[in-house]
């Protein structure tokens, strides 16, 4: 599992301040709604040919052994590709 953190940046488009905010922000909606949000920028789907692949492929991948109450939330933000997904479970 590569999450170690709900914010993963490899298209490198967030600052420290905006991953702080986000870590704070997904931790508070983890403990107040129950609900694991993490977020992912990237450049390329690969091996997918889509976002939404990408997003339904790796949402439960990526999350916690022992996802809370709601499960899991996974978005997604290509710049590069010009696409945003939310992916539920």
């Amino acid at each position: 599992r590569l999450i170690p953190n709900p914010v993963i940046d490899l298209e490198n488009k967030l600052t420290k301040q905006q991953i702080d905010l986000l870590d704070d922000l997904t931790s508070q909606l983890k403990k107040e709604k129950e609900l694991y949000v993490y977020i992912v920028t990237i450049d390329e789907f690969y091996p997918y040919s889509t976002i939404t692949d990408f997003s339904n492929r790796y949402r439960e991948y990526w999350a916690p052994q022992t996802l809370p109450k709601k499960g899991a939330v996974l978005i997604v933000v290509s710049v590069k590709q010009r696409q945003v997904r939310i992916s539920t479970g």
